[in-house]
């Protein structure tokens, strides 16, 4: 039943699966998201122009630093436009002028801001319309500042500016999706933060992670120039790009001491220090030596970087050496690995750019690919933390609930039964065993639970042996972690046959077992049947867990049998003792349903006592009882003082009562032990237990007499 249940669920999922991949792959696949959209394919003019009467490959390969400060590009339009068509263009750190036919149609000059006179990536469009096909388009390409070496024209194309800003959106989109990934899961890890009232919990500095995140997020999503071409601002994006990089560092630095096992507050001050001396060196150096950030910022960055990898490495040295010291073991060296190499992307990028004296605002390739990686890792580290710790949420939960039960009443026979019950339920489980060690080299059952629709399997009557296979299982459990677990019965078929044919016969399906102990001794098993695959690793935590809570009830179990024994058996015979007689009458003994009662009197013990010594009568007293017991049962058996014995029968006719009392007379007498009885059966029970004792009390007598005589 549970089985196909469980298939009917995963055809389910299947269905789901494959429609959803229909939905969001085929459908796609099978539309227009490959397709353009354009109402004409744009037409790419970024090719052969020319340059002081010299034909150039490609516009973008040429800076007008590296010609004296100026070019002039020229070309001319093609024979067909339409009224939509426009000149669209990017221009990287470069002052512009477009005339056509020799009229200036469009200039643009870059203003002071806080980066200097330059101005990253701008976007351009300028009208051309049908009446100007053929016409001779020119470009004067100028630098921002003296000194420059970059400043480049990119990406011509005519088409209309719609299809422009489309064709720029399918070119960024993957690096745009990778950095809002970043920013979203840097806004999710800050949340997460302050959404969690005990911070200490945490497995590290979600806070700073999601800050990092965040930052390098915004920086290289600025960097694709997606926003510049939304909001057609430029020099906002363009300081944000410059100046927030240096804050990558601190929180970085934060995040990582708090992965290790050492942590020290220096390198908290020594980034967040470092990071505030770059920031206000590379702006000093702007306004105070007119040093354009276009040139200045892979100068200032590449060493702030190098940094921060030395403090990153320092953190790491004196962690290893620590842990080194106390005897831990590092956990957190890919950690070490994954953060190193975002850094070496960061350093690749920025020196790659620099060497190659173009200072693109595109330089987060690698560094892109880096914090991917990081926060691919980071979200599988925090979401296997969550999960972890949510699965001990539940245990910790599980355990407390176990807990009440097993503080529900005064009985921990009725207290292990409801823990049972509860643990059966909640796990959903088939079966829930308990074993205990008998003190003869033997386990017994002892106690056993089923869900309902399945029937009991009678485990009191199952010995399982220490010797050969009980201390083979305690030795795999503890060597598998102090849990074990048995998925499917065929793994032991080979090696424990006996074991796979207890299973097989009693149709488990999978098992977990804890071991029950006692002052680090083994004195029991419980065992777990038939619970939901999934859920096994977490049982086996849960029995380890709860063991402990078992194996005390059991103790209490037996120390209150103890007592009781103490309190309510005679301590010279065994039989119960006149409190125990007292309790049974008053609560104990259903008058309304048929008993035998019946007195035994020892005739002549005070005479053996004094004639044979107070051992030979106290032999006497104690055969007199273990007959009794043998006959009458040990809980029917009462000594009210030291001669007189009261015992119960619950036949369900006289003469079977009779037979047992008579019986026990010719046992006696022939241990040469002379006794009286008297004895009274109630058919229909009684309502008033007078009437029987001054019967039996009469009985008494007559046999005192007949043997006086």
């Amino acid at each position: 039943m549970k089985k196909d249940k469980d298939i009917i669920k995963s055809v389910y999922w299947l269905l789901f699966g494959f429609i959803m991949m229909l939905i969001f792959v085929m459908v796609p696949i099978r539309s227009d998201i490959f397709t353009s959209g354009y109402t004409e394919q744009p037409i790419n003019f970024s090719e052969n122009w020319r340059m002081g009467g010299q034909k150039i490959a490609h516009i973008q390969s040429v800076m007008a630093g590296e010609h004296g400060g100026e070019v002039i590009f020229e070309k001319g339009l093609p024979s067909r436009l339409t009224e939509k068509d426009s000149l669209c263009f990017e221009s990287q750190n470069t002052n512009l002028s477009v005339f056509l036919d020799n009229v200036e149609i469009y200039k643009f000059t870059s203003t002071s801001n806080l980066t200097g006179t330059s101005t990253g990536i701008v976007f351009h469009e300028v009208g051309l319309g049908s009446l100007n096909v053929r016409k001779t388009i020119k470009i004067v390409s100028s630098c921002c500042y003296e000194g420059q070496k970059t400043g480049r024209i990119m990406n011509v194309y005519i088409c209309p500016p719609s299809d422009y800003m489309r064709l720029m959106f399918h070119r960024m989109l993957v690096p745009c999706l990778l950095c809002v990934l970043m920013i979203l899961f840097g806004l999710i890890q800050i949340l997460v933060y302050f959404s969690v009232i005990d911070k200490s919990t945490l497995p590290f500095n979600i806070l700073a992670l999601g800050t990092t995140s965040l930052i390098a997020g915004t920086w290289l999503f600025i960097d694709t120039n997606i926003m510049q071409l939304l909001t057609g601002a430029i020099y906002a994006w363009r300081d944000m790009s410059k100046t927030l990089p240096f804050w990558v560092g601190y929180p970085l630095v934060t995040f990582f001491n708090s992965t290790t096992v050492k942590k020290s507050s220096i390198y908290h001050h020594l980034s967040f220090w470092l990071s505030m001396i770059f920031e206000l060196s590379i702006i000093s150096a702007r306004y105070l030596f007119n040093l354009d950030m276009a040139y200045s910022f892979s100068l200032f960055l590449i060493p702030y970087f190098i940094l921060i990898m030395g403090i990153m490495v320092i953190i790491a040295i004196d962690n290893a050496n620590y842990c080194r010291i106390k005897g831990i073991v590092v956990k957190i060296r890919d950690i070490y690995f994954v953060l190193i190499l975002l850094l070496v992307c960061g350093l690749v990028d920025l020196v790659r750019d620099y060497t190659a004296q173009i200072q693109t605002d595109v330089q987060g390739l690698y560094t892109r690919a880096g914090m991917v990686i990081l926060i691919a890792y980071m979200m599988f580290r925090f979401l296997k933390w969550w999960t972890k710790d949510h699965a001990q949420i539940q245990r910790e939960r599980f355990i407390n609930h176990a807990l009440q039960y097993a503080l529900s009443s005064d009985s921990p026979e009725n207290n292990i039964k409801a823990m049972l019950d509860f643990m059966g339920k909640e796990l959903e489980a088939n079966r829930i065993f308990i074993f205990e060690d008998q003190k003869t080299g033997k386990f017994r059952g002892s106690y056993e639970w089923c869900r309902e629709g399945l029937k009991p399997e009678s485990i009191e009557l199952i010995y399982l042996p220490y010797d050969g296979f009980l201390d083979k299982f305690y030795d795999t459990y503890v060597e598998s972690g102090r849990r074990l677990i048995v998925s499917d019965i065929q793994q032991v078929k080979a090696s424990d046959p006996y074991f796979y044919d207890l299973l097989k016969n009693y149709k488990v399906e999978n098992l977990v077992i804890g071991a029950l102990q006692i002052n680090g001794k083994l004195t029991g098993l419980c065992g777990v049947s038939g619970a939901p695959r999934e859920k096994l690793v977490d049982i086996a935590e849960i029995i380890n867990l709860i063991s402990y809570f078992l194996a005390q009830l059991i103790l209490q179990r037996e120390e209150q049998k103890r007592l009781f024994y103490y309190n309510y058996n005679d301590a010279l015979s065994g039989a119960r003792n006149h409190m125990a007689y007292r309790k049974f009458m008053e609560s104990g003994l259903d008058m309304s349903a048929a008993f035998g009662y019946m007195r035994a009197e020892i005739l002549g013990l005070e005479d053996i006592n004094r004639e044979k010594g107070y051992d030979a009568g106290d032999r006497m007293v104690i055969d007199v009882a273990k007959t009794l017991m043998e006959i009458f049962g040990e809980a029917n058996v009462y000594r009210l003082n030291g001669n007189v014995f009261v015992c119960f029968g619950f036949e369900t006719e006289e003469s079977y009562f009779e037979n047992d009392v008579e019986c026990a007379r010719r046992m006696i007498e022939k241990k040469d032990i002379k006794i009286t009885m008297g004895s009274a059966y109630c058919v229909n029970g009684t309502t008033d237990m007078e009437i029987i004792f001054n019967r039996v009390d009469e009985l008494l007598q007559e046999n005192n007499n007949g043997n006086l005589v």
